[in-house]
């Protein structure tokens, strides 16, 4: 048998080339199994725990650097309510099944963490049988809020599962003024004819209106929290830049209707204008 032979040329033991390659291909393959077993672990058993430190540093320390390299020229416009008076509250509405409100949590987090401080929020991923199934995400369900600047309505209406009867479990009620809100504004021409009580949707300061999803849910596919929340800390990469270019512009609808404080975080974009249509 002509088998090769590695020398060292600090005179180590020969070892059969052969078995090096077979001994690295079983290392390998334990390896892979290791990290799909591992992977499978977290999908079934993240969703519900506490966003780990790592994960929310990432999203709450981003260098103001990094935000004015992004702007907010590649943003998706907000409608502008010409008719509107103007507050400092923000109203979200969605529910933890839908994969375009996971999308837009993550530049919704960003975006509010540079006005206050979170509490308890919760990793979350999408249905698994919609579209952009478990799509990674957060959940306001148990989550907390403060900021001295700004009101902030973080509704979670339904659960992440379908229940026997094919719909999703309530999970928030809207008070009576926030159901007038969505039901004022979650119609034509706000939305398309068809769409009417779509979700997610995002209101600012009574003036700046998103309804549906400002990130693209399928750049969120086959990522993970770390990984996603690294792309957005450093703003490389298609999926970093949108969510971080979409946090810009929700930052900016929050400074332009809370008197532009604090002033630390809203001089920062002055110069970059908020992508707007107007809605009369």
């Amino acid at each position: 048998m002509n088998t090769q032979y590695y020398r060292s040329s600090h005179g180590q033991r020969r070892v059969p080339i052969i078995i090096a390659i077979l001994v690295g291909l079983v290392l390998i393959g334990i390896l892979l199994f290791s990290l799909i077993c591992r992977e499978d672990n977290i999908r079934a058993t993240s969703v519900g725990a506490v966003v780990p430190v790592a994960v929310l540093k990432n999203l709450t320390t981003i260098s103001p650097h990094t935000w004015q390299r992004l702007g907010t020229d590649q943003a998706t416009p907000a409608e502008k309510l010409l008719h509107s008076s103007t507050t400092a509250t923000v109203l979200y509405i969605g529910a933890e099944g839908c994969p375009f409100c996971a999308a837009e949590r993550w530049p919704l987090i960003v975006a509010l963490s540079r006005f206050g401080h979170f509490r308890g929020l919760t990793l979350m991923r999408s249905n698994s049988e919609d579209q952009h199934p478990d799509t990674p995400t957060f959940s306001f369900f148990h989550a907390t809020y403060q900021s001295p600047y700004i009101h902030v309505a973080l509704m979670e209406t339904a659960g992440r599962h379908l229940g026997p009867n094919g719909f999703y479990p309530p999970l928030m009620a809207l008070s009576k003024t926030q159901s007038e809100t969505f039901h004022l504004y979650d119609r034509p021409p706000y939305v398309p004819n068809g769409y009417a009580g779509a979700i997610p949707f995002l209101l600012i300061g009574h003036r700046y209106l998103w309804i549906g999803s400002s990130v693209n849910p399928a750049l969120l596919d086959q990522h993970n929290w770390v990984g996603l929340s690294q792309a957005v800390y450093s703003g490389i990469g298609q999926v970093g830049k949108s969510i971080l270019v979409n946090a810009n512009a929700l930052t900016s609808a929050i400074c332009a209707t809370d008197g532009g404080h604090p002033r630390s975080v809203c001089r920062l974009l002055n110069h970059f204008p908020l992508p707007t249509v107007a809605v009369s």
